[in-house]
């Protein structure tokens, strides 16, 4: 049953006209008495021992084999693999004694399949590839061609150049149950070669073996030792292997056909994957000296440069022992790992155990002290300091407003509603299996009995209707009636057109959405949908139904920025200037200058970071948000959940409404234009790297539009511009003087974007030593440091006294624009303040240099004896000043 019915909450009318309803609460406020819990402070602890560590003891079990390479001779060769692909595709296994004729051997197989995959673009490749696509027309192959008749080569070993053949026997599979995977000699699907055929795996899923003796058994003496053999992944490869295993000789191989799992090898080789985990194996089962025990050792997992398991083409994989000790593994004839069985961390277990082991006998004594800290003991809490002091107080100047209805409850039972007739009640949901309809059929819902929940009701399967609400092109009449039946019960379709289908057709090549979502709609904002990968040899993506509370804590990467307003500038100039001090002025000292700030500025300016935030709480919401967490965790779907979560959302979207009213307020675009700009950035949406935009255009589009750009007439004729050197001004050529570089740091503006080497321009502002670090200066240049007091470029005592030679009134008039420069300095204190002091600064810098280079055209002229008139200063473009104010 649904249990007792209730009637739907409505809004009680008798609080829209009054300033509140409900039981009134007093603010709080934040208790000056606080101070928390007190702790004493840490001191050195003079009975610190260290970290404890135990003792090492003589390993019982230790051995040194100093020839590792002398393994279990080998007496055959064997595939013994599960894996959920199909048509696995081995060739070429080749065993010999030297690297140089197996890379050769490769050459006359290995490399002729790679070049018929290159350059075979024939009609029969293009066949081949469709007939992968659509399995079906192998039937009509086989019976319009027959069956193709191929012979399986394997390179012998002959006793010249001591490669060994290996003619394969299947195993006995009424004696093995378990082996039942077939085997086939075939040639390639794609670009065989003409008469070469391989071993192929023809059974999904199921274990395979195979095995065959070697000519002669080869025995780890005085000669390396080399195998290599070819794997191609003909069908897409999801999990098991491809490696050989090379089998030790003895009784065992008296009898192949019962060749399995448990068959003792000395090497095992070759790729294995399954799902994200991929690599080469690399295994060799090792002696002890001392008792005789056999080990397996693991090579460290060996890691391809290349996609092994994609069906393009095959791949070589080569295998070399030597006899001292050193191993190579090649893939595709590359170099992939080499080093020495003797290696540290090379095997695990090593292949010889460590000298030292632990004491496990051995325990920590009770007196040893760790602790590299402990609290002062001669310190205790003062008496005034009082911990039960709560966090916040009541603000005792609070006062109940006049009007508030507190016998009134915000929420009143709707008077209108009536109790369905059909009331049963819904205890739980139930599942059901099987009642949705096929294709064929026509649309009809099977109701559990428990259907209709007062709470929450959730429908998920394949519907099989067609609807454009949900992705098609049309909407059939299953969909119409899916439709109407989730407008009458009240559920709302969780649907994204942004997520990929959940159904890809191979015979109609196209993708659908038959898999849906139905919820009520009281929990609809919760829910979203999400499509999971496909699952293996299906058509089908699984499709899942995530339900999430209201509020969800916005979690940001953690990335810590410099707090300035709490910085301590002073104890940051100070030591800046001091570890500054003798560094070179030359570009190469730049990064030790960048990282000598970046220290700096983490020992005097605070850092910090928060990760997880939700916009909108308060200290008055987040008692309200835990119990919501509890109730969510208990029941998600209940009553008093639903009602708490609307009650936060609402207190949450309060807050958030008046901190943006606030905002409004506040918001001024004359006197703080970038926070306005920074704002409008944040509601666009604008992020730091936007994605690209995907473009549906076809090919034949582009081809067109190229058309279409190349017949038309309406081409711009191209002017010529010249340059009049002689009317240019070359003031900027000059050497940048201390005082000009520390007017332009003044007048950047702080809370500016970091550049590439992290230094904000706060920190280069806020130190007096920045004059060693301009560049460009010429070494014949000296200039003298400049005052505090005078912000002006210094010049020479010789050129400011022919100066005022020069121009009597130049000095009175200097030092009225340094007053002005004062005052300009203030005002772009605001942000985007001062812009036309900005230009009287720009016209009077380009008086002084102009100046200075009518000084040093003078004192040219007095020691070459000509005259030299001086250049008129440049004019500042009167289409600049106008674009400035503008």
């Amino acid at each position: 049953m649904d249990g007792e019915w209730e009637a739907p909450q409505i809004e009680n009318p008798l609080c829209v006209d009054a300033p509140g309803c409900g039981p009134w609460t007093v603010p709080l406020i934040k208790n000056p008495k606080f101070k928390g819990k007190w702790s004493p402070p840490m001191i050195n602890n003079p009975n610190y021992n260290g970290k404890w560590a135990p003792r090492m003891i003589p390993n019982p079990e230790y051995y040194h084999d100093a020839e590792p390479f002398k393994l279990f001779p080998i007496g055959a060769v064997g595939i013994e693999i599960w894996t959920m692909s199909e048509n696995v595709y081995f060739d070429n296994i080749i065993i010999t004694e030297s690297l140089d004729e197996a890379k050769q051997f490769a050459e006359a197989t290995f490399k002729q399949k790679l070049s018929k995959r290159t350059n075979d673009k024939s009609f029969v490749s293009m066949v081949m590839k469709y007939t992968q696509e659509n399995p079906w027309l192998w039937a009509v192959y086989v019976i319009v061609t027959g069956v193709f008749v191929v012979l399986f080569y394997v390179l012998c070993c002959s006793g010249a150049s001591k490669d060994v053949s290996i003619p394969f026997l299947t195993s006995h599979l009424e004696d093995i149950a378990q082996y039942i995977g077939q085997w086939s000699i075939e040639p390639l699907k794609l670009h065989p070669l003409v008469g070469d055929s391989g071993l192929v795996q023809k059974s999904k899923a199921k274990h395979h073996a195979i095995s065959a003796n070697l000519d002669k058994p080869f025995i780890f003496n005085k000669v390396p030792f080399v195998i290599q053999y070819e794997v191609m992944f003909q069908d897409k490869h999801d999990c098991g292997g491809a490696y050989l295993k090379l089998l030790t000789e003895g009784p065992a191989l008296q009898d192949l056909t019962a060749f399995n799992d448990k068959t003792p090898y000395t090497i095992m080789f070759g790729p294995d994957k399954c799902g994200t985990d991929d690599k080469v194996h690399f295994i060799i089962r090792h002696r002890n000296p001392l008792n005789g025990s056999i080990t397996e050792k693991h090579h460290k997992a060996i890691k391809p440069s290349v996609n092994l398991y994609s069906n393009e083409s095959p791949h070589l994989y080569t295998l070399v022992l030597y006899p001292d000790n050193k191993y190579a593994v090649y893939i595709d004839n590359e170099l992939n790992i080499e080093g020495h069985l003797l290696d540290e961390g090379t095997f695990n277990p090593p292949i010889n155990p460590p000298k030292e082991i632990v004491d496990v006998n051995d325990k920590k004594p009770a007196t040893w002290d760790e602790r590299e800290k402990i609290p002062d003991p001669e310190v205790t809490k003062p008496e005034d300091w009082d911990e039960d002091e709560p966090y916040e107080i009541e603000d005792v100047e609070a006062h109940k407003p006049d009007g508030w209805l507190s016998d009134e409850p915000k929420l009143i039972p709707d008077p209108s509603a009536v109790k369905p007739a059909d009331w049963c009640g819904v205890v739980a949901l139930e599942i059901q299996d099987g009642v949705f309809p096929t294709i064929e059929e026509t649309f009809a819902f099977s109701e559990p009995t428990n259907f209709k929940n007062k709470n929450s009701r959730i429908v998920i399967g394949d519907f099989n209707c067609r609807s454009t609400a949900w992705g098609y092109s049309s909407t059939d009449q299953n969909g119409e009636d899916l439709e109407q039946w989730a407008e009458n019960q009240e559920l709302k379709l969780i649907h994204d057109s942004k997520l990929p289908a959940s159904f890809n057709s191979r015979r109609w090549r196209e993708a659908f959405n038959p898999d849906n979502i139905f919820v009520s709609e009281t929990i609809a904002p919760q829910v979203t949908k999400q499509v999971e990968s496909a699952i293996p040899h299906t058509q089908h993506r699984p499709i899942t139904c995530v339900i999430r509370a209201v509020i969800i804590p916005e979690q940001v990467p953690f990335k810590r920025q410099f707090n300035f307003k709490k910085a301590k500038w002073e104890p940051f100039s100070a030591e800046l200037d001091q570890k500054v001090a003798n560094l070179p002025t030359d570009i190469q000292s730049y990064d030790t200058f960048v990282e000598i700030v970046k220290k700096t500025s983490r020992r005097h300016i605070p850092r910090g970071c928060r990760t997880s935030y939700i916009p909108g709480i308060s200290k008055t919401t987040e008692e309200i948000l835990e119990k919501y967490q509890e109730l969510f965790e208990n029941d998600p779907f209940s009553d008093e959940t639903i009602r708490t979560g609307e009650e936060l959302l609402s207190l949450i979207t309060e807050n958030r409404r008046e901190k943006w009213c606030n905002l409004m307020e506040d918001l001024d675009m004359k006197g703080n234009s970038r926070k306005a700009y920074k704002l409008l950035k944040n509601l666009s949406n604008d992020p730091t790297k936007p994605e690209q935009a995907h473009y549906e255009v076809t090919a034949n589009q582009v081809a067109h539009q190229l058309l279409m750009n190349g017949k038309t007439n309406n081409r711009i004729p191209k002017t010529k511009l010249e340059r009049n050197i002689a009317d240019e001004n070359k003031f900027l050529n000059d050497d940048l003087c201390i005082g000009e570089l520390q007017e332009a740091i003044k007048m950047m503006k702080n809370n500016k974007a970091a550049g590439l080497d992290g230094i904000r321009t706060t920190l280069t502002s806020s130190t007096v030593a920045i004059e060693r670090y301009q560049s460009n200066l010429s070494s014949s240049k000296k200039t003298d440091e400049p005052s505090t007091d005078d912000v002006e470029p210094t010049i020479a005592e010789e050129e400011e006294e022919e100066l005022k030679e020069e121009d009597g009134g130049e000095s009175s008039n200097k030092e009225e624009s340094g007053e002005e420069n004062e005052g300009d300095e203030e005002e772009e204190e605001e942000d985007d303040e001062g812009e036309e002091e900005g230009e009287e600064e720009e016209i009077e810098t380009e008086q002084v240099s102009s100046k200075k280079r009518s000084l040093r055209s003078k004192k040219q002229a007095k020691g070459s004896g000509d005259s030299v008139t001086p250049s008129p200063p440049p004019q500042s473009s009167p289409r600049k000043r106008r674009s400035r104010r503008e």
